[in-house]
């Protein structure tokens, strides 16, 4: 068994120019797939395009902090379903009218949840819950708000339960499209805004972005005024979502730890898959096995 791995064994913060896949990036547009409009990115683009210059764009993963991540679509089913759980348990506590959450809630609708809840006397136990949700809901659903309160979150799944997640998130066992980055701690770049993986953070797999290779080749290339330099590449479709913000090289995943990365990214695409059985095929079948003869 070989020696555990410590965050700082993860990167390459002064790696040999020219590109590579495993690069980390910071200021890279989302092109509006998320709220951000910029995020760090890890390049999954292959070495040998790279190299060979075969590729006139560059493909990226978005990496998000914790915080951002929970803040995205991703979350929603979990959060969405422990909310609902607890608040079904809050109004049959109150003896009050159920409240169903659509399955993406709009924000006038957790306003109306939000005044309801408010109207019950604290339980101790079932209100607190539901007020988290809530909030956690709220961060998802509005466009402007980037994180989510880590706090709240673990009011709403418990202590015990939302640190067993997240443990299940750092070792690649909770989900199949994410993947988990350490904290780079000291080698942050503090000037950049979003540095996301300054701490611990988690790559998106199902939101791969490209980016024209010869704007990253200028934003590698020493240049005192950003707006002038990508104005001449304005004739590239992309170049107005790099106008504002010049991307940052910051470090580069080491080999050993990118290849667990690429192997799950790949793999999560190269499924070929099959339809699924209808619930009530599901559930005669399961019965048929456990020996379960219905009448």
């Amino acid at each position: 068994m070989g020696t555990p791995a410590t965050p700082d064994d993860y990167y390459d913060h002064t790696p040999e120019p020219g590109h590579a896949t495993g690069d980390i990036w910071c200021g890279l547009p989302s092109y509006g797939a998320l709220k951000q409009e910029h995020v760090a990115g890890i390049v999954v683009t292959p070495a040998c395009d790279l190299q060979n210059s075969k590729s006139e764009t560059i493909t990226y993963l978005p990496i998000l902090s914790f915080d951002a991540w929970f803040a995205t679509f991703s979350a929603l089913t979990d959060i969405r379903s422990a909310t609902q759980n607890y608040c079904r348990c809050l109004f049959e506590q109150a003896k009050g009218e159920p409240f169903t959450l659509s399955s993406i809630p709009a924000e006038e609708e957790l306003a109306a949840l939000l005044a309801l809840t408010e109207s019950l006397p604290d339980d101790g136990k079932f209100r607190a819950r539901v007020l988290a949700g809530i909030g956690a809901l709220k961060a998802i659903v509005n466009h402007t708000t980037l994180k989510s309160d880590i706090s709240s979150l673990v009011t709403l799944f418990s202590q015990r339960d939302f640190v067993a997640k997240c443990e299940r998130l750092v070792t690649n066992a909770l989900r199949s499209d994410t993947h988990f980055l350490p904290a780079r701690g000291r080698w942050a770049v503090a000037a950049v805004a979003d540095d996301s993986f300054a701490s611990h953070s988690l790559v998106m797999f199902r939101y791969p972005l490209t980016a024209p290779l010869d704007i990253l080749n200028l934003a590698n290339a020493p240049n005192a005024d950003w707006s002038a330099a990508i104005a001449e590449y304005a004739p590239l479709p992309a170049a107005r979502f790099f106008q504002s913000k010049k991307p940052v090289r910051v470090a580069r995943l080491r080999p050993r730890f990118f290849a667990d990365l690429l192997s799950r990214y790949t793999g999560l695409y190269a499924r070929v898959g099959s339809p699924d059985f209808a619930p009530s095929l599901v559930t005669t079948l399961a019965e048929d096995i456990c020996g379960i003869r219905k009448a």
